[in-house]
């Protein structure tokens, strides 16, 4: 909808300067709903690439899957999960679900790869890498924590602030 007023905006626009004619008018609105629809298109791919993480939790792990595949990572391979937040430019809070491995990273997994990220260790002797997946709804983030506490609950650290940035 925003897209189809911003192509009429843009040939009522430019229409006149380029000559006036209908069908030069029709050319660039055909050009500005190609335009607007890959960056809207861009967009959107890049949010459901975020959002698209699926967690299932077993006696024995979890296992996460996203478009880009899918891993298992034991318990007794985590040193820690739990949440962080902060607030955003706009003041509202974001939070995202922390899984500190025990070990190094797997930075050659296809599914865990862009989920890696450096930032100050959760408690001490917590690893600086970790996986970070945002995890802002309400109602999906209390049935993690209950998750957590029912399958791992000696690797549950809670809730913790972080700084902005």
């Amino acid at each position: 909808m925003v897209c189809t007023l911003l192509c009429f905006y843009l040939i009522a626009l430019l229409g006149p300067q380029v000559g006036g004619d209908a069908g030069v008018r029709i050319a660039f609105g055909g050009l500005g709903v190609m335009v607007l629809g890959g960056v809207t298109h861009l967009v959107s791919d890049h949010r459901s690439s975020t959002r698209a993480t699926v967690l299932r939790f077993e006696g024995t792990g979890i296992r996460l899957q996203n478009r880009s595949g899918s891993a298992f990572l034991p318990w007794q391979s985590l040193a820690g999960v739990g949440f962080h937040w902060t607030r955003d430019w706009r003041g509202l809070p974001t939070y995202t679900l922390e899984l500190c491995p025990a070990g190094p990273v797997a930075p050659d997994d296809p599914a865990l790869r862009h989920l890696i990220c450096d930032d100050e260790p959760l408690h001490p002797g917590m690893p600086r890498l970790r996986y970070r997946i945002p995890a802002n709804a309400t109602k999906p983030r209390i049935h993690l924590k209950q998750a957590f506490q029912q399958h791992a609950p000696h690797l549950y650290f809670g809730l913790v602030k972080r700084r902005r940035g």
